[in-house]
């Protein structure tokens, strides 16, 4: 399991970053997320919260269906 924080401080970059580059370097098979790949999110962001979670929601659900495009 990967626990995200969206805020990571000054001159960083953000959770939703991390959570970005994690999906697109799985879908190019660069690296390969487990199928059983679980995730958290404990920021204080609201926003950022439901922003990494609707990425990564989103791209297990497309991955598992088998919908997503090269």
């Amino acid at each position: 399991m990967i626990s995200f924080d969206h805020d990571l401080g000054e001159n960083q970059g953000t959770g939703y970053d991390l959570a970005h580059w994690l999906v697109d370097q799985d879908h190019d098979g660069a690296i390969r997320m487990l199928r059983d790949f679980a995730f958290n999110v404990h920021s204080a962001n609201p926003v950022g919260t439901a922003n990494i979670s609707a990425l990564l929601n989103s791209y297990l659900k497309s991955r598992e269906s088998g919908s997503l495009k090269p």
